[in-house]
């Protein structure tokens, strides 16, 4: 095995549309780059983008134009740290801008995509010392895989992928995946998989009747990518004919705080989520017989976006009692890139030394001379370089907190967050209103991590968000806000070492309350991504009419709410996709730019003919048409 010469290293998930002409789709989201440092065998993630934080496009999905547009993009970033891409050693991932051509290895075992493959190794080698001294179970699932590196023999790769690591020495087998049953459910329902993960616990209807047996089990457990489809319309099928005179009979009843729809596209959430349980279960113990498994001495890898499904994760650690739980907090399509650079290094090196030490890798910004702009005057109170109010401010309504850099993921862990009290149900329903989501949504705790097991029941660490732990009986009229129907609450646990400043301010709030949780969530909008700038932050405040934010240890205190004239969400740069801004986008729309760009078929037009361009808005509102009428 090779040795990488030390220096900067890049990863990046994306495409360039010029390469894509030659290919009939890509179904590639969430774009994503990671800068990665080697000296001898030690390795640090650097800095991880996600390109949504940076262009405001949610699950940035658009392409870049050409290599010349991808290269001023890149150059951009690591504009930051004094770098371009001349000083860049190797450049791992999109082809054109990559100049490594060999993705995976045959010989490494069964072939799979390389998709799978970038996830697997995401969560599995987050902790070397874990890696090349323990064992490690490791299970890669989403929805499916795109195929631009894996080219046309794409079809003929397993999509999942499923790892038993001992000491660093890998056999990979080959698993099922729930994740595309959650996106047949998506593209039947409309809603996103985290809304019909969380609208499944959030009503208390639930069917009474077996819709499923073993031979729709016997199906699930094999991975057919176009196999959902069946098992969903027949969920759908059933509890879409449920009326009132089937109380009773077919299901128990109607939860009267939702809409008919919603209750039933809740108990059809609720038997997928007893499938996927299920089935990961079964996965679970065929690796258990098949490596002769002792779970409490093998710790659980997960990644692919499913691995965002808090209760599956708690399960199998309750169920199996593994040792530890091993899951980035990225792990879905927007952690691609670390799961492309650690491959990479796992193939070409003898053995590095890595650690993610936290969730906070993205953007910073520190220029809080921005709010002395003239245009931000009448709107700023006061800007003091102090946290000592946080506990005041925090019971006395929901604040802004902005610190450091961004944490990566879909998740806020306290760097780019709206906190509140968890003493009051009024916050739930004020973040909801924030955030124009269902009043239903529940809002996650963050909880003093040695405070958890006096309050959830059978809990462990959870630093990322990633599991959901019973609140124990005695406490839940403390804290209604961050409850869930079950008895759960979706909770991120905080130590010092991890987020010093936030640590700090929820101590002194636990001395003066007794209460060591408070509310967080994503500070964003609905249909936009999580905030990336100290402007952007402020946009939101007083567009939100939050009066108290806290930027980096900065109190600052806002009025005139009212008089801030602007309601949509502070635009984002994106002037990286110049070209495709300054010559398509007064043409066609983003979404029709990327479908063309899609759609092997349209290519016998061109983006830069106005005659073509007529004929493709043509062809795009006769699509949309038929789009509609499907879904009716």
């Amino acid at each position: 095995m090779n040795n990488l010469k030390d220096g900067y290293y890049i990863s990046i998930y994306s495409c360039v549309n010029k390469y894509l002409n030659n290919y009939e789709s890509c179904l590639r989201h969430d774009h994503n780059m990671s800068l990665w440092k080697k000296q001898n065998e030690n390795l640090e993630l650097v800095h991880h983008w996600e390109f949504e934080r940076i262009t405001g496009y949610k699950h940035h999905s658009i392409s870049f134009y050409d290599k010349e547009s991808a290269i001023e993009f890149i150059n951009m970033l690591l504009s930051d740290y004094d770098l371009c891409i001349d000083d860049i050693v190797d450049i791992i991932g999109t082809p054109i801008i990559s100049n490594v051509n060999k993705y995976y290895d045959k010989d490494l075992g069964p072939e799979y995509t390389y998709h799978s493959l970038a996830h697997l190794f995401s969560s599995l080698m987050i902790d070397t010392d874990i890696f090349y001294n323990e064992d490690i179970l490791a299970i890669a699932v989403d929805g499916g895989a795109d195929f631009l590196l894996d080219n046309r023999d794409f079809e003929k790769r397993n999509d999942y992928i499923g790892a038993f690591s001992s000491k660093g020495k890998i056999q990979f087998f080959h698993v099922p995946s729930p994740g595309p049953y959650w996106g047949e459910l998506a593209s039947k329902t409309g809603l996103e998989e985290g809304t019909l993960m969380a609208l499944a616990t959030a009503t208390q209807c639930t069917t009474l009747e077996t819709i499923y047996n073993d031979d729709d089990l016997l199906e699930i457990y094999k991975t057919l990518q176009d196999s959902p489809a069946k098992l969903i319309n027949k969920i759908l099928q059933h509890v879409n004919s449920y009326t009132q005179k089937d109380i009773g009979n077919k299901y128990n009843f109607f939860d009267e705080r939702f809409t008919e729809d919603e209750n039933k596209i809740s108990m059809a959430a609720k038997i997928i989520q007893e499938i996927s349980i299920k089935q990961i279960d079964n996965t679970i113990d065929q690796a258990i017989m098949r490596f002769k498994l002792e779970p409490s001495k093998v710790n659980i890898s997960l990644s692919g976006g499913y691995a965002l499904n808090c209760p599956t994760n708690t399960h199998l650690m309750h169920k199996y009692g593994f040792k530890k739980q091993l899951i980035v907090p990225s792990a879905n399509d927007g952690g691609q890139a670390i799961g492309m650079g650690l491959y990479y290094f796992y193939k070409y090196c003898n053995r590095i030394n890595f650690k993610l030490e936290h969730a906070y890798y993205g953007d910073r910004d520190d220029d809080i001379n921005v709010l002395h702009k003239e245009q931000y005057k009448k709107f700023i109170v006061s800007i003091e370089n102090t946290i000592d109010y946080f506990a005041d401010d925090i019971s006395n309504g929901p604040i802004i907190w902005f610190d450091g850099r961004a944490e990566i993921g879909p998740r806020a862990l306290g760097h780019r967050s709206i906190l509140a009290t968890a003493t009051e149900e009024r916050s739930k329903d004020l973040l909801n209103l924030y955030k124009n989501r269902q009043w239903w949504r529940p809002v996650a705790p963050i909880i003093l991590n040695e405070q958890l097991e006096n309050w959830f029941k059978d809990s462990f660490e959870s630093p990322y968000m990633l599991n959901n732990f019973v609140l124990r009986d005695e406490k839940k009229d403390i804290v209604p806000a961050i409850i869930h129907l079950d008895q759960t609450a979706r909770v991120q646990t905080l130590n010092e070492k991890m987020n010093e400043k936030l640590y700090l301010c929820m101590k002194k709030y636990y001395a003066s309350t007794g209460v060591p949780i408070i509310c967080n969530t994503s500070l964003n909008d609905k249909g936009e991504p999580i905030i990336n700038t100290i402007e952007e932050a402020l946009n939101f405040a007083l567009r939100k009419r939050i009066k108290i934010m806290y930027i980096n240890g900065h109190r600052i205190v806002l009025t005139n709410h009212s008089e801030f004239s602007t309601d949509t969400p502070k635009s984002r740069k994106h002037e990286c996709f110049s070209i495709y801004a300054n010559q398509v986008e007064k043409k066609l729309t983003l979404a029709e730019y990327d479908l063309y760009f899609s759609a092997s078929d349209l290519h016998e037009y061109s983006v830069d003919n106005d005659d073509d361009i007529i004929v493709l808005k043509r062809i795009f509102k006769k699509m949309l048409k038929s789009f509609k009428k499907f879904n009716e």
